[in-house]
């Protein structure tokens, strides 16, 4: 199923000959054949994927940047003063924000890399929120948040972070969807992200793919940087640069 799967997502015409041996292709649906890519979060390690190719012969989706960055909720956080706390609704208004500045990324880089990424509006980011609303309630102790994000108001540039918790595997871990900080700013925020932490109840606060001017700071706040063994971000390129040509921009939860 998941080698038929590229003929269904796929620019028609950009994968290798369809293997006779497997019978008869598969038809897409409306709306769908026209990806430059895919991307998948194994939680079954970095290999079952990667055999599942559009053959036999080529790749599936390949691991990218497995990186998180983890802080204990129990370390001392600097008092972060006044904040906007933010609920469901203003963290879609966020995120549609957050998408102008993801895209003027994408168009003001330089380098001899295609990037891609996914944009956390019309319904990306908010389907993570919905999905903890949804499995949260009787699977754990750990109450659902009321807060989901959190602005911090005054700062020369824009600093904010929304969030879900997720409990599997236990012990429960905020983990952050979106960030945006400045050296200056971040010890800031993350303070607040701490408190928010602290009343969900969850034992870790989690970064994926910190921003790399942020990693060092993030280290002297007491979080460790290393490679993930769950929630694996995988990718499947569609196009005509080869995946080792891609970088994948602002790789979040």
């Amino acid at each position: 199923m998941m080698c038929l799967l590229h003929r269904v997502l796929a620019i028609p015409g950009s994968l290798p000959p369809f293997p006779p041996e497997w019978g008869a292709p598969p038809t897409p649906p409306p709306g769908a054949g026209n990806a430059r890519f895919s991307a998948l979060w194994s939680d079954i390690g970095d290999v079952f994927y990667q055999t599942c190719g559009p053959t036999l012969n080529h790749i599936g989706w390949q691991v990218r940047d497995p990186i998180a960055t983890i802080w204990p909720t129990d370390i001392n956080a600097r008092h972060h003063g006044e904040v906007h706390w933010l609920s469901e609704q203003e963290c879609i208004e966020l995120w549609k924000e957050d998408t102008k500045y993801i895209k003027q990324r994408l168009i003001d880089h330089q380098s001899s890399f295609t990037r891609c990424t996914f944009l956390p509006d019309c319904g990306l980011a908010a389907f993570q929120i919905r999905r903890v609303k949804f499995f949260l309630p009787g699977s754990s102790s750990v109450p659902v948040p009321n807060k989901w994000g959190v602005v911090i108001p005054g700062t020369s540039s824009p600093t904010y972070a929304t969030w879900i918790t997720d409990i599997r595997p236990l012990p429960a871990a905020l983990v952050v969807t979106r960030i945006r900080a400045s050296l200056e700013t971040f010890p800031v925020l993350l303070s607040a992200i701490m408190e928010a932490a602290n009343e969900n109840e969850t034992a870790t606060v989690e970064v994926w793919n910190l921003e790399h001017d942020l990693v060092e700071t993030a280290h002297q706040l007491g979080g460790n940087t290393g490679q993930r063994i769950e929630h694996l971000p995988s990718l499947a390129w569609y196009g005509l640069e080869g995946l080792d040509n891609v970088k994948w921009l602002c790789n979040e939860k």
